[in-house]
């Protein structure tokens, strides 16, 4: 049963950091907005840091109406 209920929230947060795992975080946040759910981007790295495709992800995110909060 509790497992259920936790099957059933729409919002999560992802945290991204600047490296390329950070890059795999926008990903999943745009899939996650794509099937529904209401990611929140949580961004705890250095945009000056940011790799190349973690960069690229973040652009499509932002794209796809995400704005990442920065902590």
């Amino acid at each position: 049963e509790m497992e259920r209920a936790g099957m059933d929230l729409r919002r999560m947060a992802v945290f991204c950091g600047s490296g390329n795992n950070g890059g795999d975080g926008f990903a999943i946040a745009r899939l996650l907005k794509e099937r529904g759910f209401s990611p929140e981007i949580l961004f705890t790295g250095r945009e000056e840091r940011l790799t190349e495709e973690t960069r690229i992800q973040k652009q499509i995110a932002e794209k796809f109406g995400l704005s990442p909060r920065s902590s």
